[in-house]
Order: C-alpha cells, then sequence, then structure tokens
C-alpha cells in the first residue's frame, strides 16, 4: 500500500503546481505547501459561491488564523476552475 501512495505523489505534486499556477494567475497569493489543496490569500474578485457553484471547494480559512485566506480544492482537470475565475 506504502509503494502505491508514493507512486501518487508526482501526479499530485504536478496537480497542485496546475492549481496553484491557475490561482496566482489570476491574482491569488497561494501558500507555500505540500498538500493536495491550496491556501491562497483571495484578491476582492474571487467569489465563492461562483466556484462552489462550479464544483471547487472552498473553505475560509479565518478560524485557522488566516482571515482573507480560503483553502481551495478542485478536481483535476482545472478547467471548471478557470471559467469560475475568468
Amino acid at each position: 500500500m506504502q509503494s502505491e501512495l508514493r507512486a501518487t505523489l508526482p501526479l499530485l505534486r504536478a496537480w497542485r503546481a496546475g492549481l496553484a499556477a491557475c490561482l496566482s494567475e489570476r491574482g491569488g497569493r497561494v501558500l507555500p505547501g505540500v498538500t493536495p489543496f491550496v491556501a491562497v490569500q483571495v484578491p476582492p474578485h474571487f467569489d465563492a459561491l461562483r466556484l462552489r457553484e462550479r464544483g471547487v471547494a472552498v473553505r475560509p480559512l479565518d478560524s485557522f488564523g488566516l482571515p482573507g485566506h480560503w483553502r481551495v480544492n478542485s478536481a483535476p482537470d482545472l478547467s471548471r476552475l478557470w471559467k469560475a475565475l475568468a
């Protein structure tokens, strides 16, 4: 089982990098991390409801001491995220 999980790490890293790049290119400030989701400082034009309506998971991080930041997770196909941030 460990080797199977380890084999997925390159895919998860690449997917996270794409997610971070998408958010950064649209004005978000992505915090460093190694998780399959990202923490991002959101600019005013990001709309959580619009993202959620398009299948993007968004959670405010205020309760973790990061006001103005969200945890963002999306399907590996980032087209929904790109469209939601357009």
